[in-house]
């Protein structure tokens, strides 16, 4: 089994790989602010006398994240973790917060316009349609049970009322901060890596063009001495057949072969932006 430590660097090599999908690394980041969340909200409920059903969702809650991350960590299965927590948390999670924080005069209503903020973040694609829509539809659920039947709303004093709606808006403000900061440190580390693999992209372009460029030129006078060569041979009268018809095919060739060298260096020098257009008169019919 992996160690502690071994999993701890597991899950910083996830956020720090620029290749994991967004929303994997974005996940982890939630999970640590969840537990880190859930433990003051833990506390405060215990100093305030919340809900004991209230208390034990907490610790549930609190015992459930890393049981569920861990292994689909070690396993590197972290989409699984991904929908097995968002479905604990709307359907489980989030109407125990509401029913047993009071309803409408508690804080679980705060807490699940975080599951929105989770779901977006943490889903994406269609499924995040489908959950969006699901959210809604538990929001509003949540809503009707509680005003036709009220006896199932843990009923909260005036004191407590207050200190959790203030501790929830607190705790997911300081959340959807953090959230927002770690988006921000996301996007600029994708943005500097997409600058540096730019910047090495055209690095490669203009080492390869200039590679062409000189091969062109090195290339091309070789050729122009053997067709050069080869001309003499072709103008010389004492010169057999024979030797002139394999004179004219060497010809054709290098001039062929020097047309396509030329069309090297003309690419090369239109890539890197140095191609001149010469205006000249010439007949279509002729070219045809």
């Amino acid at each position: 089994m992996m160690n502690h430590n071994g999993l701890i660097n597991r899950a910083l090599s996830v956020l720090r790989d620029p290749e994991r999908p967004f929303n994997e690394r974005m996940f982890l980041i939630l999970a640590i602010l969840s537990e880190i969340t859930v433990f003051t909200a833990l506390i405060g409920d215990l100093i305030i006398k919340e809900n004991p059903y209230e208390i034990i969702l907490l610790i549930a809650v609190l015992i459930l994240i890393p049981l569920i991350i861990l292994p689909c960590l070690y396993l590197n299965r972290l989409r699984i973790a991904i929908t097995i927590l968002v479905l604990t948390l709307v359907f489980i999670i989030l109407p125990g917060l509401f029913f047993f924080g009071g309803g409408l005069e508690g804080g679980g209503v705060i807490w699940i316009i975080f599951g929105f903020v989770y779901v977006g973040l943490t889903l994406h694609g269609k499924w995040r349609n489908v959950m969006f829509t699901l959210m809604t539809l538990l929001t509003l659920g949540c809503f009707i049970v509680a005003w036709q039947w009220p006896q199932t709303v843990f009923a909260h004093s005036r004191a407590a009322r207050f200190i959790d709606i203030f501790f929830s808006i607190i705790l997911v403000g300081i959340v959807c901060y953090f959230i927002n900061w770690s988006q921000g440190r996301l996007f600029i580390e994708e943005n500097e890596r997409v600058k540096k693999e730019a910047e090495r992209a055209e690095e490669l372009t203009r080492s390869q063009n200039r590679f062409f460029s000189s091969m062109s030129h090195e290339i091309r006078t070789p050729i122009n001495s053997i067709l050069g060569l080869n001309e003499l041979i072709l103008r010389d009268q004492d010169t057999s057949e024979e030797v002139v018809k394999d004179s004219m095919g060497i010809q054709g060739s290098g001039k062929m072969l020097l047309a396509l060298i030329n069309d090297i260096l003309d690419f090369s020098k239109i890539e890197a932006g140095s191609m001149d257009i010469v205006p000249v008169d010439y007949r279509i019919g002729d070219m045809l």
